[in-house]
């Protein structure tokens, strides 16, 4: 699926049958000027995957939920954590 360690894991997660896939850590938010491409091409895999996964229908009732997102912000449902207190936002970023 893409050139990071966290797709491998993904696939197998997938085969294996889970009903939800969180994100946590993995959502390519680099900051590193040297890393911006990288960091791009990532999130594109990412999103493509968005798209893809749901249009199969042993996968199409996967939830995937991101995280604290930085550079996917709004690719997935996001979850927010902070002050050890769950904020949660959809995918248009309003408060649930």
């Amino acid at each position: 699926m893409g050139h990071s360690i966290v797709f491998p894991a993904v696939q197998i997660l997938l085969y294996m049958g889970i009903k939800t896939l969180y994100i946590v850590g993995a959502d390519c938010g680099y900051t590193l000027k040297n890393q911006l491409s990288f960091t791009k091409n990532l999130v594109n895999i990412w999103k493509w995957f968005a798209v893809w996964f749901p249009k199969i229908d042993k996968y199409k009732n996967i939830s995937v939920i991101s995280i604290n997102p930085t550079s996917l912000k709004g690719v997935f449902h996001d979850l927010y954590i902070e002050n050890n207190e769950l904020k949660e936002f959809n995918n248009v970023h309003s408060i649930i």
